[in-house]
């Protein structure tokens, strides 16, 4: 084999060899910076809307007509695999006010509490992109279910996609 080829070959290897050790890494690896979380379910994105503590986080069917900041929200990484993520429009961040079931998703002021921390998990569906997101204070996961704009935590269950968020 001419040595022209057989450093052509190594290089085609060692590419494929890259591709296939990037599919590796975890899901979460590349969020950082600033998103609209679409919900699966009966469509819509998350916003909350003015600056004041304790807005009720929604899901809004417009999101695709319009592109608002109030519907941006920034994943801003603490810890491996840990999220604080604040709304780009008042800069207050995705809350969940206790740990129970139904709760709603509210934005408050951002002081780094374990209520305002989020890990992003997998639907078992990698290539749709979609993530659930876990509150790491309640353990449970926002979901939006279709025909209702209410936001809340519920049991992490990754077979419905109203826990599904497409991150865009």
């Amino acid at each position: 084999m001419p040595k022209k080829l057989a450093v052509k070959l190594v290089a085609v290897l060692a590419s494929v060899v890259s591709v296939t050790t990037m599919t590796n890494v975890p899901a979460n690896a590349d969020i950082v910076g600033t998103y609209r979380a679409f919900n699966e379910a009966g469509g819509g994105c998350m916003l909350v809307q003015g600056t004041v503590d304790n807005t009720n986080v929604v899901k809004w069917s417009g999101c695709w007509d319009a592109d608002y900041p109030d519907q941006h929200w920034n994943f801003d990484p603490l810890y491996p695999d840990i999220y604080q993520i604040y709304n780009e429009n008042s800069r207050k961040c995705l809350t969940v006010p206790n740990r129970s079931l139904n709760a709603r998703a509210v934005q408050k002021t951002c002081t780094g509490s374990i209520s305002q921390q989020w890990q992003l998990l997998d639907t078992n569906k990698p290539d749709w992109g979609d993530r659930m997101l876990r509150n790491v204070d309640s353990g449970l996961c926002l979901i939006s279910q279709a025909g209702s704009t209410a936001v809340v935590q519920y049991t992490c269950m990754s077979q419905y996609r109203d826990q599904w968020w497409y991150l865009v």
